[in-house]
């Protein structure tokens, strides 16, 4: 058993929307926590049935954001007004939500490039860790990144808070959207 608890941060000025955003993510962790824990009847089913299912509910309850505080929708399906009277494009939700997968999905490339690292190389020093951090990063990005957006050698794919914390937490991400 556990009780969960709805943890985001909120700048000096108080909640912007970004931080907003990402909260109702995170409440969609909370909710999925207590259905999994105490909402299935049989006692070898109970618990988080996959991180790639509690990513798919949170980003479930994150799409839904602003219904939550009963504004129009923004992300409608192209002939839902958007707020101020603009119209809404579903194609383009379409490819932010492909983005977002492809983006993330590098990343868990990078982990688990780096977790076979550590396995091969259990003697690594932080150093070495780091140095073949980068590196994959870098191979990753030139691989599947630079031939689409034009630009080599970035390192922004080993950029990610989740990394080694979790261990292979990543690639539930994209398998999530």
């Amino acid at each position: 058993g556990d009780f969960p608890r709805l943890r985001t941060r909120v700048e000096k000025g108080g909640m912007n929307y970004k931080g907003y955003n990402i909260a109702v993510h995170e409440l969609g962790h909370n909710v999925e926590q207590v259905f999994s824990l105490y909402g299935v009847d049989h006692t070898l089913l109970a618990g988080v049935p996959n991180n790639a299912f509690t990513e798919a509910l949170a980003f479930v309850f994150q799409l839904r954001d602003l219904e939550v505080l009963d504004l129009p929708e923004v992300r409608g399906a192209g002939t839902e007004k958007a707020a101020g009277g603009a119209r809404t494009d579903w194609a383009l939700r379409v490819l932010g939500d492909f983005y977002a997968t492809w983006e993330i999905a590098g990343v868990a490339l990078v982990e688990i490039a780096i977790w076979h690292y550590m396995y091969d190389h259990p003697q690594a020093t932080p150093g070495e860790l780091r140095q073949a951090a980068l590196t994959i990063s870098r191979d990753t990005w030139n691989r599947y990144f630079a031939p689409v957006l034009g630009q080599r050698d970035a390192l922004l794919l080993g950029v990610y808070s989740h990394m080694l914390a979790n261990t292979l937490y990543l690639p539930d991400y994209p398998l999530g959207h």
